[in-house]
């Protein structure tokens, strides 16, 4: 806080911690026992869905700092820490032959998926990095689309908009729902099309609270 009191702020995390991926301390146990892995774009997104997918023990609920948080900030590999929960090592880094890897992967990212190439790339990109890494079949990593909110909202937009009751009948069906990637976007203007067609480094928008080892925090 500052001299007055005011947080200073609004997500914090140690200097130089890098990116990191968020697991709630109500999933860390479903870590290598679940068959469902929801990635989900932004801190209070993610609280959204792990306080929804909670009364449902096949759903593992894990979060990643923007678009592009799932990758290593000085490798740009995917985070480790990502792929040993996808393959279901967990955080013993269990051997193969004891590891329970997920079936399928359920990933929402914003509305702007369906708009903002960058976007776009990350998605097509986490795809590509969790088939080749974590050996997860291509046809069993699905997308939640959100473009009919048009915008940058999220999932806790979209949920906070809605009754209470009716969130978590909204939340199975999004999951269950989720299909194809989709189209990449059409470019705004030949300039921002050359620059995102590209590979693209990413810098973290902000920050969440700090997590340890296989890096869970409670919500």
């Amino acid at each position: 806080v500052d001299d007055f009191g005011k947080p200073q702020g609004k997500y914090r995390q140690p200097p130089e911690s890098g990116s990191i991926i968020t697991v709630p301390t109500s999933m860390a146990e479903r870590v290598g026992k679940t068959d469902t892995l929801i990635i989900v774009e932004g801190t209070k997104q993610t609280i959204a869905a792990t306080i929804l997918a909670d009364a449902n023990p096949t759903q593992l609920v894990v979060g990643v700092q923007g678009c592009w948080g799932w990758r290593d900030g000085d490798t740009k590999e995917i985070n480790e820490d990502l792929v040993r929960v996808a393959s279901g090592r967990g955080a013993n880094d269990r051997a193969a032959k004891d590891a329970h890897p997920v079936k399928r992967v359920v990933i929402i990212f914003d509305a702007d998926i369906a708009t903002n190439r960058a976007v776009w790339a990350a998605a097509n990109g986490l795809r590509t990095a969790l088939k080749t890494r974590a050996s997860i079949p291509a046809r069993q990593i699905k997308f939640v689309s959100l473009a009919f909110l048009g915008g940058t909202q999220g999932l806790d937009d979209y949920l906070g908009s809605r009754d209470p009751e009716e969130r978590g009948k909204i939340f199975t069906d999004l999951v269950e729902g989720a299909g194809a990637l989709g189209k990449k976007p059409a470019p705004a203007n030949s300039s921002f099309a050359s620059s995102t067609d590209q590979d693209i480094s990413y810098e973290v928008s902000y920050d969440p609270p700090y997590i340890d080892e296989i890096r869970t925090i409670d919500f």
